[in-house]
């Protein structure tokens, strides 16, 4: 019984953790379409073979290797980020070892 309510836990924790993380990639995808509008002054609802829709398209793509970086950059340092805490650690028990 007490494993089946630590299941439950476990998958209320993901399915809210998911809903999370798949807003706020919504969000970053509404970024691109705000590159498009507002950086590059494009309209996304003028004909295809007009300067603003080339503007727009120009952006979106724009957006795109923006979050093509950040998305490189977020999983090199979720890689490196053990190193980081393993130095945190180290360096806290250094530092505490000459208070005592």
């Amino acid at each position: 019984m007490l494993l089946l309510f630590f299941n439950l836990i476990l998958a209320a924790d993901y399915y809210w953790f998911s809903l999370g993380w798949l807003s706020f990639e919504g969000m970053l995808l509404f970024y691109t379409d705000f590159m498009g509008e507002v950086v590059f002054e494009g309209d996304p609802k003028a004909p295809h073979d007009s300067e603003a829709y080339q503007r727009y398209n120009a952006g979106v793509s724009m957006g795109c290797w923006g979050m093509c970086i950040y998305a490189f950059s977020a999983a090199f340092y979720s890689g490196k980020l053990q190193l980081v805490w393993d130095f945190r650690q180290r360096w806290q028990k250094y530092t505490y070892s000459l208070l005592k």
